[in-house]
Order: structure tokens, then sequence, then C-alpha cells
């Protein structure tokens, strides 16, 4: 509100400001006033609870009265602590200037100065070029071993059968997982070739012969040139547990319908649960 010269105003102003901070008082002494009342009386009551309590004497009230005085203490010096950490914060904050900020500042310029302002109060304008904290990566043992503990829970074995480490890393990487497919033989090329072959019409064209010819040579070194390089993604082993999986009729690998577990399970109780499920009339 703007200040007026008006000397008639200006007293009537000061008056109603001295009555209502008179006012003010009055209300702030009247509450405290009963709330000590009511504190008084709740002190009287639970001394007098505590009397009819068996062996309770002159000392033990005494005793009590200084662990509450102590606790209050604590309590006080807590309150005071944290007056003073917000004394000093307003202070930091009416000495430090704020940002300059230009007439055409952007949107993301602005966003940027509002987080300053939150993570750093009073000192956001000693940061010229302030970025978001760094996120500290955790180490890389630590991380492997949580890799671990998730693949370990990927895999519930419910069947009788023990699996092996190179079977067990091999159910790690999933159902869905698909191994390097194997270099076909010469002898699948070769039928393929004769199979093409005759689909051409027969002709007295003598060099026919020959393309096809070429045809299958030029495939067969095609592929022995990429068998050097292919790498495959399983090792002997894994791929040694793979044909062991595949080969055995005792059990059922299956993916769980809940948080994509792979579950292993004898084939006499998958077929079982499978007939009870039939079986049942209800659903």
């Amino acid at each position: 509100m703007t200040r007026t010269n008006d000397k008639d105003f200006n007293e009537k102003w000061n008056s109603i400001l001295r009555d209502c901070s008179q006012k003010l008082m009055e209300f702030l002494v009247d509450h405290y006033e009963n709330q000590l009342t009511k504190n008084t009386m709740a002190i009287s009551e639970a001394y007098d609870s505590l009397e009819p309590i068996e062996n309770w004497s002159t000392d033990d009230r005494k005793e009590l009265e200084n662990e509450v005085h102590n606790h209050l203490e604590a309590q006080e010096k807590l309150l005071k602590e944290q007056k003073e950490r917000k004394k000093e914060m307003v202070r930091r904050n009416q000495t430090s200037p704020p940002p300059p900020t230009s007439p055409r500042e952007t949107y993301a310029e602005i966003l940027k100065r509002h987080i300053r302002e939150k993570v750093n109060p009073g000192n956001y304008d000693r940061q010229e070029n302030w970025r978001f904290p760094r996120r500290v990566r955790r180490p890389r043992q630590e991380r492997q071993q949580q890799y671990k503990d998730i693949l370990k829970r990927r895999i519930v074995n419910l069947s009788s059968r023990t699996l092996t480490k190179s079977e067990t890393n091999l159910l790690h990487k999933g159902l869905n997982f698909c191994p390097t497919p194997l270099p076909p033989r010469k002898e699948e090329i070769k039928g393929d070739n004769d199979a093409f072959s005759r689909l051409y019409r027969p002709s007295r064209e003598p060099y026919l012969n020959t393309y096809v010819e070429n045809i299958r040579q030029n495939i067969i070194e095609e592929l022995t040139k990429k068998r050097r390089f292919q790498r495959n993604n399983l090792n002997a082993r894994e791929r040694a547990a793979l044909i062991r999986l595949s080969d055995d009729r005792n059990i059922v690998i299956k993916s769980a319908d809940k948080g994509g577990a792979t579950v292993i399970l004898n084939s006499e109780d998958y077929v079982a649960d499978a007939l009870r499920q039939l079986d049942n009339t209800e659903y």
C-alpha cells in the first residue's frame, strides 16, 4: 500500500495497528495461560495415577522429573539449532543478489535456473556452468553379483534332474535365444542346386550345364570363406548341453506365466497336471 500525506489518515492507521498488536498479544497470553493450566492439570493427574503403584517413593518421583527435564532440554536444544539454521539461511539469501535474467530467456534456461535455486539455494550465482550431479556408479563386482542374482531367479528347477553349470549357463540365456546355425553340408547344397537346375527347360544351349556347375561352385566357396570367420555364440560345452537337454525326454522346459522365468518340470508331472486341469469340470 502506498504511503499518504494525510495526517488524520496516518494517525488512524497507526492507532489501528497498535490496537491490532495489543489484541494479538492479549490473545496469545490467554492462549498460553490456558495451555499452562491444562499442562499443570495433566502433570498432577499423572502423579496421582503413579501414587497407587507399590514401592513408589519420593526418589522415584525425582528420578522421573530428572528424566523429563533432560528430555525437554534435548528437545529445546534441537529446536534452537533448527531456528539458528533457518536464520542463517534467511541471512544468506538476503545477502546474495538474485541471479541476472536476460529479457529473452528461454524456457530451458528458466527451468535450469529454478533447479539451481532449489538444489543449492544462496550459492547458485557462484556456479556459472552448473550441471546435474554426476550419478555414482556401483563397483563392477557389485553390478556383476547383482546380475548373477537376477539370473538365478530366472531358472526354477522342479524336476529330479540336477543341472550342470554349462546347462545352467545355457538356460540363463532364455528360451528366445537363437544359437548360431551350423553351416550347410556340401551334400545339401548339391541337392538344392540339382533341384534348382531341373526347373530349367531342356534346350540345346551347350553352356547351361556349365552355368549350373559354376553356381554350385560359387556357393560352396562363399560358404567356406564365411565359415572361417563365423563366430559361434555358444561354446563347446554349451552346445553339448543344448544337445543333452534337447534329447532328454524325461523333462519339459517351459516359460513361466509370470516373471519371465524358465521352469524345468518332469514329463510325468507335466502330463499329470495337464490331465488334472482338463478333468476339472468347474472351469
